[in-house]
C-alpha cells in the first residue's frame, strides 16, 4: 500500500493508470469529521468520487465536478479542505490483503463503504482477464 499526504509538495506515487488496477482512496478528517472516497473513471474518462461520511455512517455523493485525472482530482481536494482544517491522506491499494487492511485499520467493517471498496476490487481483477 502505498500513501502520501501531500499532493503539492511531493509527487505523488501514483499513475494515471493505477485508477485501472487498483483502489486510490482519500482519507479526510478534522476533529469531528471523517470522509472518505474513492474514485473510478466513467465511460467517458471522467474521474468520479464516491464520498462516504465515516462518523455519521451515510454516503455522501458522488462528484465529478474537479478533472480529467486523479491527480487534478486529489489536487483540487487538497487546495479546498486544507485551508478548512483538514488533514488528508491518500491511499494507493495494491491488493486483496492491503484492501482489507485498510478495512480493518480505518474501522469501515460492515458498513456500506467496505461492501463498496470489495466490490470494486473485485470489478478491477475482473477486468483485468
Amino acid at each position: 500500500m502505498k500513501v502520501f499526504t501531500d499532493p503539492i509538495n511531493r509527487i505523488p506515487p501514483l499513475l494515471e493508470s493505477d485508477i485501472d488496477s487498483k483502489i486510490i482512496i482519500s482519507k479526510m478528517y478534522t476533529n469531528n469529521i471523517v470522509i472518505m472516497n474513492y474514485m473510478i473513471k466513467n465511460q467517458y474518462g471522467t474521474i468520479l468520487t464516491k464520498d462516504h461520511d465515516i462518523k455519521r455512517g451515510y454516503d455522501v455523493r458522488w462528484s465529478n465536478g474537479y478533472g480529467k485525472t486523479m491527480l487534478d482530482v486529489i489536487i483540487k481536494q487538497y487546495k479546498i479542505l486544507l485551508p478548512q482544517g483538514y488533514k488528508m491522506s491518500y491511499y494507493v491499494i495494491e491488493s486483496k490483503k492491503e484492501l482489507k487492511t485498510f478495512i480493518k485499520q480505518n474501522q469501515i467493517t460492515n458498513t456500506e463503504l467496505e461492501t463498496e471498496l470489495l466490490e470494486l476490487w473485485k470489478k478491477l481483477k475482473e477486468n483485468k482477464k
